[in-house]
């Protein structure tokens, strides 16, 4: 008996850590149609706001209150993201080094 509790002990945790790397996946693939506008790995240069490194909760709720029409562009693009993939985005880049201090700004 122990050892089929073991079992599939062993296999809940596999696909948990399956899970995660796939959620990971799917940020940093996502994250590549934010690169126009926001920069490299969202480490933007110019005037548009960086996204690399900002706390997940803000930018949660940021892509949240573009999908609901505030902002400018983004409240044409932010629709076509689900709440599972705005948390994805926002897992990748909360992840990723933040870009210079200067770029830092809230999208």
């Amino acid at each position: 008996m122990s050892y089929r509790v073991l079992a599939v002990t062993m296999m809940l945790i596999a696909f948990s850590v399956g899970r995660a790397g796939a959620a990971a996946a799917e940020g940093e693939t996502l994250a590549g149609a934010c690169t126009a506008c926001h920069g490299s790995q969202g480490q933007s240069t110019g005037a548009v706001p960086s996204l690399a490194g900002l706390d997940k909760p803000m930018f949660i709720a940021r892509m949240q209150a573009f999908r609901d029409g505030a902002g400018t562009i983004m409240n044409r693009i932010a629709p076509a993201y689900d709440d599972a993939q705005i948390t994805a985005l926002a897992d990748y880049f909360a992840a990723t080094d933040s870009a210079a201090e200067e770029h830092r700004r809230a999208p």
